[in-house]
């Protein structure tokens, strides 16, 4: 065995020292954190720190226990950090930092709150978290997280809950066997669904839509979702039926929407009485035609007695009976209006093997109550007559008056190009080529449309054409000119006195250069009239206040060839008296993107700077006046089209200032 050593009392002191200091150490790092904050209105137990929906409206109080394991030194100090971060995220976010004095007493649990203004208009899980800087520690040492749960939105958002399932015909032996009636609710998604608590109310009124239910059951919702409503609630009302309805109120509180309401025959009820014979607004006219159609045929119901929401309309139109349509809550659902859908019109519609086209149709409707029907009385239904015959060849697009089993027409000028009338075409009546179809018949008449008008000449047919013969209508030139230039759209329709429903050909569109695109002049909104005459002068001059500029007012007139989008380029220059030199650097061109609403509204433009482009007229002229010269050019067509310009005098002289020209100085202003 090894000697012991000789004891050194300088040795034992410095071990007794290093285990101190050691010791020292290890308290100063916890190998626990602290202990979370309490939320103190978060639901007691909840391991996701619900907090109820009361607790939402003003800031979160919250306590935070004792961190100190002993009394702390005077002359040091603690910090307290908060800090919180979203149930997705990683990242903690800082809500505030508070210092403490060591020599400052301390009354633990400290009692803080969260500002509202951190979880306003928020809803999920959120960890809050604390950690305390010790006065002997740069080092932040945190707590465990205190999850917390902020949950807003209750059953079924903000949709209307189903109604309650079926519970079948209520009678003496349900009522007998289970001393009152189980309804169902159906089932649905929620977290916690073991707390949510249902509110039911059965009645013999249709409870309000939007307003929340008085109960006659309120209590937890059991798993199976089945609710036994008391034999007494159901017995204080007399047979018929009887409306059941419910809400639903989540752990946290939230109250759901009123659920629909659920009709229950409990023996026999108040049925739909005085039913009203239905209305065909389009047939006001006495007929129903192709245009109706196109436009959407209804039938509208009349408010009648006795109506619950859940009742159902079924219209019967003809031999076929349409969609049922349910009549649905508020306050004022009535008329009820139900769309007879083209395909149904058509099924009932055979046209006669000869004029007149009409066909009676009846029309009737029913009301169901589940599937118990209660019919409108016979002598009650009406009848509509209905027309959707129409001449030429059969439409594919029906009810569409387009008719694309017709060619479109072919229109040729002089310069004989199909569907381009050319300059060469100017002045000169055009030729509308239309392609007969099959089949053809006796008295149809043939009718060309020019940029939406009638031409005069018409074309009726004699009953010797066959299909694709062609037949020709001219176009006068006056015709063709109020039609305008550019693409211009043409077709034409087959009609016939025994037929009230035209059939159109598909546009063609025809493009028309024959007509000059003449853009009239722009216009100097401000100019002068002095002496009978009208010019540019001080007068005219305006300050533009958002840059201080000073210069002439331009207004280009409105024009259907003014497109959004497109480019307007503007040009000024002014001119010497024999309006033909220009007067040097005056020349001003700008190119300015046209604004939606121009072609009604016209575009306005500035001339300016002033010392540039105005004052020449005055110092760099031989006389002392000059004209102003303007226009501006437009892409038509892929054209540069360039508008009537406008030559208008400007005299800037002033007798009256030192300068001999305009004071500037004190001007009318425009935005």
């Amino acid at each position: 065995m090894p000697s012991k050593p000789k004891y050194d009392a300088l040795h034992a002191r410095q071990v007794r020292e290093r285990y101190i200091r050691q010791q020292r150490e290890l308290k100063s790092q916890r190998t626990m954190q602290l202990v979370p904050v309490t939320v103190v209105d978060a639901f007691s137990g909840d391991a996701d720190g619900l907090l109820p929906i009361t607790a939402l409206t003003g800031n979160l109080a919250i306590k935070v226990e004792d961190w100190r394991p002993l009394a702390p030194p005077p002359g040091f100090v603690e910090e307290l950090h908060l800090e919180w971060r979203a149930g997705d995220s990683t990242a903690y976010s800082n809500l505030w930092t508070e210092s403490f004095q060591t020599s400052t007493s301390i009354a633990f649990p400290l009692e803080r709150f969260i500002e509202q203004k951190h979880f306003i208009g928020r809803e999920g899980l959120f960890h809050f978290r604390y950690g305390v800087k010790g006065w002997n520690s740069a080092v932040i040492e945190y707590s465990q997280d205190q999850p917390i749960t902020v949950d807003r939105t209750p059953p079924y958002g903000s949709d209307d809950p189903p109604a309650i399932e079926d519970p079948g015909p209520v009678n003496d032996t349900v009522l007998d066997a289970d001393n009152g009636v189980f309804v169902t609710v159906p089932d649905f998604v929620e977290d916690k669904k073991e707390f949510v608590t249902v509110a039911l109310v059965w009645s013999d009124k249709v409870p309000p839509p939007d307003k929340p239910i008085v109960p006659d059951v309120s209590r937890l919702l059991p798993a199976d979702r089945r609710v036994l409503v008391p034999r007494a609630m159901v017995d204080r009302y007399l047979s018929g039926d009887h409306y059941v309805a419910y809400e639903l109120f989540d752990k946290a509180g939230n109250r759901s929407r009123p659920s629909r309401v659920r009709t229950v025959a409990v023996a026999r009820g108040l049925l739909p009485a005085n039913l009203k014979p239905p209305v065909v607004p389009l047939a006001d006219d006495g007929l129903i035609d192709l245009a109706d159609a196109r436009t959407g045929v209804t039938v509208e119901i009349p408010r009648f007695g006795q109506y619950i929401p859940d009742d159902d309309v079924v219209v019967q139109w003809g031999a076929t009976k349409l969609t049922p349509k349910r009549i649905g809550e508020g306050s004022n659902p009535f008329p009820v209006r139900v769309v007879v859908s083209w395909e149904h019109l058509a099924t009932e519609y055979t046209a006669p093997g000869s004029a007149p086209y009409d066909v009676t149709v009846p029309v009737t409707y029913e009301v169901l109550r589940g599937t118990t029907p209660f019919p409108l009385p016979n002598a009650d239904g009406i009848e509509v007559d209905v027309n959707l015959a129409y001449p030429g060849p059969v439409n594919p697009g029906e009810p569409d008056p387009v008719n694309v089993s017709l060619d479109p027409v072919v229109v040729t000028g002089d310069s004989n190009t199909p569907d381009h009338l050319t300059s060469a075409d100017q002045g000169k009546d055009a030729l509308a080529t239309v392609t007969l179809y099959s089949p053809t018949r006796l008295g149809e008449i043939i009718t060309v449309y020019w940029n939406g008008v009638a031409v005069a000449e018409t074309a009726t047919l004699d009953g010797n054409e066959k299909p694709g013969d062609e037949v020709e209508l001219t176009v006068l030139w006056s015709e063709v000119e109020a039609g305008g230039p550019g693409s211009v759209p043409v077709y034409y329709t087959v009609t016939h006195p025994d037929f009230i429903n035209p059939q159109q050909s598909p546009e063609k569109r025809v493009q028309v250069d024959a007509v000059p695109i003449i853009l009239a002049a722009a216009t100097f909104p401000d100019i002068s009239t002095v002496g009978g005459g009208s010019l540019l002068n001080c007068e005219s001059l305006r300050k533009r206040t958002s840059d201080g500029q000073i210069g002439y007012r331009v207004s280009v007139p409105a024009s259907r060839y003014l497109i959004a989008g497109e480019k307007i380029t503007l040009n000024w220059v002014l001119k010497e008296a024999d309006q033909t030199t220009d007067v040097a650097g005056t020349k001003l061109s700008e190119e300015l993107p046209i604004g939606a609403d121009a072609d009604k509204n016209g575009i306005e433009w500035f001339v300016q700077p002033y010392s540039k482009h105005i004052l020449p007229a005055q110092v760099d002229t031989t006389n002392g006046w000059a004209y102003a010269h303007l226009v501006y050019t437009l892409t038509i067509n892929n054209n540069e089209v360039t508008s009537q310009f406008l030559n208008t005098v400007v005299g800037i002289q002033d007798l009256g200032d030192p300068s001999g020209t305009c004071d500037i100085t004190s001007l009318p202003e425009f935005p």
